[in-house]
């Protein structure tokens, strides 16, 4: 995508999968509150089973099912930067019916960064409604012999090609953020794709990669356990949930305060959505955004901070992370 065209549409729980044995191109895109929905509605997800997408789509399924009186399906469609989910999206008639719970990586960061993604959100997504966000933790094997932030970037320097990370996939808000990192620190990494947060861990425990970031879900019970160091979190401050682990402004490495969020997350749709199917959509999502025992979970277990609002507030917010991932693509070169 050249950048005349980013910068035009800048301007603009838990249930299991089951396989949705329906038809959708015989069935009219034309819809409205009052008939809204006619069938199953389908979540994509462009992350792997068991990571805290995928749960949280099934969260919001189970909620979303009961309100609107439909089955609600997950479909978890895991790749590079979460193509294989977003592509099945723009395939979908603009219905209401298949929706995609995305988060930073394939909202923002992904088609900010990449002249060759295939997809701008502003022009190709309805922004239905966003439902929370998330710190990140940057952690360490316990054998590298560093303690701090400071001191990691400057052992890369002092022993090239030494030192690896692992991501949770090409395009993920983990390997974008750290190969900016790498643009403006000096920090040498040679980057590992995997394909969750829970191979990325594993793999860092064992001494396979190096360093990571991760979410603050699934980097805790680890870095309590003393299985891996933590160096910092995403956020301004140290986080409850950590104590002791220094936020971005306590630090000393000013490039590390644009990290935040370390991700979100959200429902589009399609474009072309009818204003009245959205409306209905972003009410029900609030509803469930709302609950006591939705936001116990979201908080404790995923450890995202709920979020509630209009899609003219989630698109907003969007576009500012979008405008941050064009200035961070100016420099980096992701890997292919």
């Amino acid at each position: 995508m050249k950048e005349s065209n980013r910068r035009q549409w800048l301007g603009s729980g838990l249930v299991r999968a089951v396989g949705l044995a329906v038809f959708t191109g015989a069935l009219p895109f034309k819809a409205s509150a009052q008939n809204f929905p006619w069938r199953p509605i389908r979540i994509l997800v462009g992350n792997g089973a068991g990571g805290t997408t995928d749960l949280m789509a099934r969260l919001y399924g189970v909620k979303l099912s009961q309100l609107l009186g439909t089955p609600v399906i997950v479909d978890d469609k895991p790749g590079g930067f979460q193509l294989p989910a977003v592509r099945d999206l723009l395939r979908a008639p603009p219905d209401g019916h298949t929706l995609f719970l995305g988060n930073a990586s394939s909202l923002s960061l992904a088609p900010g960064v990449r002249e060759d993604i295939g997809y701008a959100p502003m022009a190709d997504f309805t922004f239905v409604a966003e439902v929370g966000s998330s710190s990140g933790v940057f952690c360490i094997n316990n054998g590298l012999p560093v303690r701090s932030m400071q001191e990691l970037v400057e052992h890369s320097i002092a022993n090239p090609g030494k030192i690896n990370y692992g991501s949770a996939g090409v395009g993920a808000s983990n390997h974008l953020k750290i190969e900016y990192l790498k643009a403006r620190t000096g920090l040498r990494a040679t980057h590992i794709p995997y394909k969750s947060d829970t191979e990325i861990l594993r793999e860092t425990m064992a001494g396979n990669t190096h360093m990571c970031l991760i979410t603050l879900r699934a980097a805790r019970p680890i870095v309590l356990a003393g299985k891996l160091r933590a160096l910092a979190v995403t956020a301004p401050r140290s986080l409850r949930p950590l104590p002791g682990v220094p936020g971005t402004s306590e630090i000393g490495i000013k490039e590390l305060e644009s990290l935040e969020p370390y991700t979100y997350f959200g429902f589009v749709g399609p474009a072309g959505m009818q204003a009245s199917v959205v409306t209905k959509l972003n009410e029900a999502m609030n509803k469930v955004s709302e609950m006591p025992d939705v936001r116990a979970s979201m908080r404790e277990f995923f450890f995202v901070e709920p979020s509630t609002g209009t899609p003219n507030t989630f698109q907003d917010l969007n576009q500012r992370e979008l405008a941050k991932a064009v200035e961070l693509g100016r420099h980096i070169t992701p890997r292919k």
